[in-house]
């Protein structure tokens, strides 16, 4: 994910960006796989968060499905962020699911959390589930 501006300390207003890949089991052996791309924002720090975020899924089969986050518990130590976010997918493929997206994503600098621009980007692996 990419943060923008940086995440500091304490929270303030940060967009939030990024994109990523999920392989996946389905009910429909068909989707095999789909591409990410996540945006949002809200008040974000190195240890709270509180924002939305909205992820549109490409399906390999070419269908998208636009997933809406509406919980999350974030955990940011150091702004190693420890997350479990749940939602729901908002239209598309499976539209009406309840979606839940557990992951730990890491920066390489915690310390800009106390210096310059801030953690500007955490990286790490993610789960989808669509239930």
């Amino acid at each position: 994910m990419h943060f923008d501006p940086g995440l500091r300390l304490l929270p303030r207003q940060v967009g939030i960006s990024g994109n990523g890949a999920y392989s996946c089991a389905s009910a429909d052996p068909a989707t095999t796989s789909a591409t990410s791309v996540v945006t949002g924002s809200g008040s974000l720090g190195c240890l709270t968060s509180d924002g939305a975020t909205t992820e549109v899924l490409t399906w390999n089969t070419g269908e998208q499905s636009t997933l809406a986050y509406t919980f999350s518990i974030i955990v940011q130590p150091g702004g190693e962020a420890i997350v479990v976010v749940v939602g729901t997918v908002e239209s598309g493929k499976f539209a009406g699911s309840l979606i839940a997206s557990p992951g730990a994503q890491v920066t390489l600098d915690p310390l800009s959390c106390l210096t310059g621009p801030g953690v500007e980007l955490i990286t790490g692996p993610s789960t989808l589930l669509i239930i």
